[in-house]
């Protein structure tokens, strides 16, 4: 069941009623999230990984001492700039994952488009 919270993120469902913005949410997010979507959600996640992978090794080894920081500087720029910037991509990511299997559901239903 979708909670409160993830309702606020689909203004495209609020003209329905809560249960039935509710039920949608939850067969948007089974399907999104569902067995047979396993090996499309490893991969963007392996890609995902990666390309953070390469950016924190690239900040690492070529940006901090560029610009004269040291470890524990380059350390605390990772944790309070690079760990939040990765926390909400991955959120928009769940969310538009969410947005597109909703969509795909009730393509022929009362849906308003974007």
């Amino acid at each position: 069941m979708a909670r409160q919270t993830e309702l606020k993120h689909f203004p495209e469902l609020r003209h329905l009623p809560i249960e039935e913005q509710r039920e949608r949410l939850s067969q948007a997010k089974a399907a999104a999230f569902g067995p047979d979507q396993k090996l499309t959600r490893w991969r963007g996640n392996l890609l995902q990984f990666a390309v953070m992978f390469g950016m924190s090794v690239l900040f690492m080894m070529v940006i901090a001492p560029a610009l004269a920081l040291s470890q524990d500087a380059s350390a605390l720029v990772m944790l309070l700039v690079v760990l939040p910037v990765f926390f909400v991509l991955q959120q928009r990511r769940y969310l538009a994952l969410i947005r597109k299997s909703l969509h795909e559901q009730h393509a022929d239903s009362d849906l308003p488009k974007q």
